[in-house]
């Protein structure tokens, strides 16, 4: 062979080696094992390139482990680094996320079917002093702090335990409120609660299934604990009563004798008469499961009274009536209610109760507009006790 032909040799090895390490580079693999005919070999695929015999050109370029022409002659072969062995993808497991604290199912059983919530114990002359004031409504744009700030000084002054809230504290968020709240959206609302509620006296509340309790069945988060932790978090003494209806256990100092007290936020809406939707709910009371005492929620009403010897109690609220109670004729009874219970230290059971209704009212009378806003702040007169009637 001339050393023209020779030189001519030579750069054809070059050139095609060279395709050969372009296919090599683009993921082809040197050579295709017998199984994988589905899969072309970088050498094939520049062979097929070139036009060249396959037979032919797979002796002269060789393979990473078996040396062809080119490579024996020459010392010339393809770059068969430049290939790079595919690696299969592994799909980890999914990773679940971890459940929030406060996760909670969208249709959560009454508070009371878990046990008692909490025990009150009396004094030692056999009585029991607390408040009862809930429907707060935090984040509306009618809710009365002043009020809810008065009410725990009396209640502090009066020397009462705690206050039991019967739920609504915060107003949440619906189609038909969007424009009546200052704050959106759950945290923003129980912190506004914690940056606003009065300190010194320890609140146990509920949580029903409207305000609130949108929250749960929106996003399943038990409103309840989120709130409780929010609050403690911010210096409060709140504890959570769980959903809709919490027993309280009354235990008597002297004998440890004990009776059961309710503290509920009910549904539905208010009847023609104040008593009449809590008279109902007593006596759907099987015998033997009512309570001595009630409180209740929801209705925005004050009142106090003996159904089925059962003493009850409408605890308020310290929110204005607003557009949607207007529309429904639904009057607000803003206050709350100073509780006295006197019990039998031999049985346990609840002989006397005292109910102090602390009603608030508008120091003047509403001239003109501004009382209610759907795109900005409301213009709310004052509220005392010795007020306008």
């Amino acid at each position: 062979m001339t050393s023209q032909s020779e030189r001519s040799l030579r750069e054809r090895a070059l050139k095609e080696c060279a395709v050969v390490g372009e296919y090599l580079a683009r993921g082809y693999p040197p050579r295709v094992r017998d199984g994988q005919n589905k899969e072309k070999s970088a050498v094939r695929m520049a062979g097929d390139a070139l036009g060249a015999d396959r037979r032919h050109f797979a002796n002269c370029i060789g393979y990473p482990d078996q040396p062809g022409t080119f490579k024996r002659r020459f010392g010339i072969e393809p770059m068969w680094s430049l290939y790079q062995p595919k690696v299969e993808a592994t799909v980890a497991a999914p990773v679940e996320p971890e459940p929030s604290p406060f996760s909670i199912e969208r249709s959560p059983a009454p508070s009371y079917t878990g046990g008692r919530a909490i025990e009150l114990v009396s004094s030692s002359d056999n009585r029991f002093v607390f408040g009862a004031a809930g429907d707060l409504h935090a984040a509306s744009k009618y809710t009365r702090w002043e009020v809810r700030e008065d009410l725990y000084r009396q209640f502090i002054e009066a020397g009462a335990q705690c206050n039991f809230d019967t739920g609504n504290w915060i107003d949440g968020e619906a189609r038909f409120n969007v424009y009546d709240i200052e704050e959106h959206g759950l945290d923003n609302q129980v912190r506004l609660l914690a940056d606003r509620h009065p300190r010194g006296l320890p609140t146990y509340a509920v949580w029903g299934d409207d305000h609130e309790g949108w929250y749960v069945q929106r996003d399943g988060i038990d409103v309840g604990r989120y709130a409780a932790s929010v609050m403690q978090d911010a210096g409060h003494e709140w504890y959570d009563l769980g959903f809709m209806e919490a027993h309280v256990t009354l235990r008597n100092a002297n004998s440890g004798k004990t009776t059961s007290m309710a503290v509920v936020h009910p549904g539905g809406g208010s009847a023609y008469a104040t008593s009449y939707s809590v008279q109902k709910i007593v006596e759907s009371y099987e015998g033997g499961e009512k309570p001595a005492v009630g409180l209740y929620g929801h209705y925005h009403k004050l009142m106090s009274g003996v159904v089925r010897n059962v003493f009850v109690v409408q605890t308020g609220t310290q929110e204005d009536q607003t557009p949607f109670m207007r529309k429904k004729r639904l009057e607000a009874h803003v206050g709350g209610a100073l509780v006295t219970l006197k019990q039998d230290p031999r049985t346990g059971a609840i002989i006397s109760m005292g109910a102090e209704l602390i009603r608030y009212f508008n120091r003047d009378y509403y001239p003109g507009s501004g009382r209610w806003s759907k795109h900005g702040a409301t213009r709310m007169l004052d509220r005392r006790q010795d007020a306008i009637r």
